[in-house]
């Protein structure tokens, strides 16, 4: 019978030493997590690349083409412009390629991303300066999906407080990366 499940294969970087998806790729994670609480009916399955550089990632064609071969996706969720090479390599599943910025914003990736915009079904873009950086904003098949917050976890609060809670000096500055 017809099935109403949608699955979709996140392609994405799987190479940190120790790696562990919750923590090194917490972006992705997060989002998957948010889509499963929202919509039961898409399970989501994952294929990490434990290959560096673009030979190694070259190298992980074969084990992506065994598992589509052995396992029926109706979508590949790729992140960044070298996981969505590899994933468009193959042209059995549509691929939606997601660029976070590391890819259009250093200008010796943004070729690769050219051919991402190219071959991916659709694009997204986690802010609109990244699709202009890019150059590609009269496609049709690019859209412009910030990556979201969870504001039962991040809130506003009096920094004294959040200070105490690090353990940090009250009375100095700090700047905190995400």
């Amino acid at each position: 019978g017809l099935s109403c499940v949608m699955k979709v294969l996140i392609v994405c970087s799987g190479n940190a030493p120790n790696f562990d998806f919750q923590k090194h790729q917490a972006f992705i994670y997060d989002q998957v997590e948010a889509v499963k609480r929202a919509d039961v009916s898409i399970e989501f399955d994952y294929f990490f690349i434990t290959d560096k550089g673009l030979k190694g990632y070259l190298r992980s064609l074969k084990e992506l083409k065994k598992r589509l071969k052995a396992e029926r996706y109706d979508c590949i969720h790729a992140h960044v412009a070298a996981s969505a090479l590899l994933a468009n390599l193959q042209r059995q599943v549509p691929v939606v390629a997601t660029f976070h910025g590391s890819d259009i914003n250093d200008i010796r990736l943004r070729c690769l991303s050219l051919w991402v915009e190219l071959l991916s079904k659709k694009t997204i873009y986690v802010s609109k300066q990244l699709l202009q950086k890019a150059f590609f904003y009269f496609n049709y098949k690019a859209q412009v999906i910030p990556c979201g917050v969870d504001f039962g976890f991040f809130f506003p609060r009096p920094k004294e407080v959040s200070k105490a809670q690090m353990g940090f000096a009250p009375e100095k500055k700090y700047i905190l990366f995400s």
